[in-house]
């Protein structure tokens, strides 16, 4: 199992944290990784799409996958609406990891 990110300090900071989990310094839209490598992939994005960087992302990561592989895309935009708001960071913060956690682990 590969952990990616081209934020360094996010791997560094994950270290730990999905112990399967090998973590590389990548951009989505590079990857270095050969076609129909993969069976599937879980990403999660955050804040404002620039350029459609994350269409291209997407369709590069689409490319290293095998037949029948999964795709799970994590939406996480925080909304403005101050109520909804609060009960999303008590979601995005302490709900969410241990769902993460979960998966992980199995």
């Amino acid at each position: 199992m590969l952990g990616a990110d081209f934020v360094i300090p996010m791997l560094v900071r994950g270290k730990g944290k999905a112990p399967r989990a090998r973590p590389i310094g990548a951009d989505a839209l590079t990857l270095p990784f050969a076609d129909a490598r993969f069976d599937g992939a879980m990403v999660g994005l955050r804040g404002p799409e620039p350029g459609g960087s994350r269409t291209r992302a997407c369709g590069r990561r689409t490319a290293c996958f095998g037949p029948g592989a999964r795709f799970v895309v994590l939406e996480f935009t925080t909304p403005r609406f101050a109520p909804l708001r609060a009960l999303y960071l008590l979601y995005f913060r302490h709900i969410l990891p241990a769902i993460g956690r979960r998966v992980v682990e199995t």
